[in-house]
Order: C-alpha cells, then sequence, then structure tokens
C-alpha cells in the first residue's frame, strides 16, 4: 500500500523465509564498549537493532539468491516514492546477474513496465512484460452470470448493462457494483435484482471504492464556491465519456457541452484545467501529454466518475 517502502517489503520476505533481519548488540556494563555476540550472557543488556543494510538491494539479493520459489509484489505502483521501484528493480538485476532461481514477480497499474520499475533502465533485459488488457463487455457480462449462479440470484437484462457500461473493461467495477447490488436483493429477501436495488447499491459501491481514487477526484473538484465545484466536476464528467485513453480538447468541449447543457471555449478550458486537475506529471487526476492533448493518469478514474455521478450513456 501507499505506506509500503523497499525496506517494509523486504522484511516482510524475510519474516516469511525466517530470515533474522535484526543483530543483537551487546552492552557490556562498565566498559562501554559494544559489540556484536552470537551468545549474550544474562549479566549484558541486550538490544536489537534492525540491519541498515537492509536497504541495499545487493545485500538483500545475497542473502535470498538461493531461494527457489516466486515472490510476488502486488499494487507496485501505490508505492509513493520512486526510489523504493528503482530499489525492487535492483533487486531483480541483482538477482538475475547471480543467476537466482527466485523470480520477483510486480503487479501494478501503469502504460508500461518502466513505469512500475522507476524507469530504472538497466533492468529491461532481465524481466518480462505482460500487458493486462481491458476485459471485454462479454467477460464482464460472464462475472455477473457466474454470481447469479452461485447465489440463486437473476439480474434484471437494465442492470447488468448499466454494470458493465460503467465498469469500461474493468472487473473491479463489476465485482463491486454486482456485489453491492446482490446485498441489497438479499436484505429485501428477494431473488431479483432490479434498478431499484441498483441505484441503492450505488452509493454504497461508491463508499467502498479504492481511496486514493476518492482522494485524487475530492482534490481534483475542490473549489471555493459550489459554482465552482460543480464545474470542475463536470468538466471531469466530460473528460470520463471521451471514451479513449487520450482526448483532445475538442472532444472534451463537446462532452462538456453535452453534459453541462453550456458551450465553453478554449480560453475557457484552459482557465478551469487548473494545477489541482492537471499537470504534466502523475499527481493529478489528468496529465498533458501535448497541446490540447490529455490523457488520465489512472485509467479506472473514468470509471469511478461515472460510477460517482450515476452516469450511464
Amino acid at each position: 500500500d501507499s505506506d509500503d517502502t523497499f525496506v517494509s517489503i523486504i522484511k516482510s520476505l524475510f519474516q516469511d523465509l525466517n530470515i533474522d533481519c535484526v543483530v543483537k548488540k551487546n552492552k557490556t556494563k562498565g566498559t562501554g564498549l559494544s559489540g556484536k555476540v552470537l551468545d549474550i550472557s544474562s549479566k549484558n543488556s541486550v538490544e536489537l537493532d534492525t540491519y541498515d543494510n537492509i536497504n541495499s538491494p545487493s545485500w538483500v539479493a545475497k542473502k535470498i539468491q538461493h531461494i527457489s520459489g516466486v515472490f510476488l509484489i502486488d499494487e507496485v505502483d501505490t508505492l509513493k516514492d520512486n526510489n523504493d521501484k528503482k530499489k525492487i528493480a535492483e533487486l531483480i538485476k541483482q538477482l538475475s546477474d547471480l543467476r537466482s532461481e527466485l523470480t520477483i514477480f510486480i503487479v501494478g497499474i501503469s502504460k508500461t513496465a518502466s513505469e512500475l520499475i522507476g524507469g530504472h533502465p538497466s533492468v529491461q533485459r532481465c524481466i518480462k512484460e505482460i500487458r493486462l488488457d481491458r476485459m471485454s463487455n462479454a467477460e464482464l457480462m460472464d462475472i455477473i452470470t457466474k454470481g447469479e449462479e452461485r447465489l440463486g440470484l437473476s439480474f434484471a437484462a437494465t442492470v447488468k448493462q448499466k454494470i458493465v457500461r460503467t465498469s469500461a473493461g474493468f472487473p473491479y467495477f463489476t465485482q463491486l457494483l454486482a456485489l453491492k447490488s446482490a446485498e441489497e436483493a438479499i436484505a429485501n429477501e428477494s431473488s431479483r435484482v432490479t434498478l431499484t436495488e441498483y441505484n441503492l447499491a450505488i452509493k454504497r459501491a461508491v463508499d467502498d471504492l479504492e481511496g486514493s481514487l476518492k482522494s485524487l477526484y475530492q482534490n481534483a473538484i475542490l473549489a471555493q464556491t459550489e459554482e465552482r465545484k460543480k464545474r470542475n466536476n463536470d468538466i471531469l464528467l466530460a473528460a470520463a465519456l471521451c471514451g479513449e485513453e487520450i482526448f483532445f480538447a475538442k472532444q472534451l468541449k463537446d462532452n462538456y457541452a453535452k453534459v453541462s447543457g453550456k458551450q465553453i471555449s478554449q480560453q475557457e478550458l484552459n482557465n478551469f484545467l487548473t494545477a489541482n486537475i492537471i499537470s504534466n506529471g502523475y499527481s493529478t487526476i489528468l496529465r498533458r501529454v501535448g497541446k490540447g492533448i490529455y490523457m488520465f493518469n489512472d485509467p479506472r478514474m473514468p470509471s469511478f466518475i461515472r460510477l460517482i455521478n450515476n452516469y450511464v450513456e
């Protein structure tokens, strides 16, 4: 998660492998001397300190090089410090150089593997990149169908269509919306999930959505007046309706007119695309990739924005 670091990840690995990552320090009374010892007598006070070397990928690699297996690190994209990603990449390279049989499997949301490993240049030859594309509508529909069979429930066709459209290829949203809708039906002792249950489920689904998505969205629409807050939200909803990973200013303006019922000029659009909405980096919802060319930093965000606005075309 976002509080993890390279050190905390490695400590977790060491615990699973029963590798000691502390050193015993023996303080002998009266001498003022201290040193590392294997056996501690009852006359001496003992302190346990973490190895400073655990922050070194090369030291860690030597500790685990003889392990055979797979170490899975999920949601690597949530690490706050890019240096932690680079250290994971360096660990992969060190293990490769040592011909270790331990494979590190990193998973996360990004455009390329390079983003997940902090842009580390020399590790590319040591990794195999596997891109997972979005699921098709048929695959998302299959998730709902299997859930119906297991629970003995039936979803109305309109509900299925709304869930699949809102999900936009991400099973995370399909599972969440179907789950909350099913819970509403079960609470009402009904075996049928209708639009009534679906509409009640949306608010609960939004409450349970991943914190990082909600935090970015709330920061983006933040404004001193309700009118400006609504304008920010309409711009983000218009961007979410573009339906492509990379979209253009014209598409954004056209969708804004559809959402708000008002036309917006390029100058007005530029004025409203403030620093808390768009930047040239990865800290905001939108990223500027060229003049009048934009994209969402997190590809799940358009689905989140549609959901929080209960907007289905």
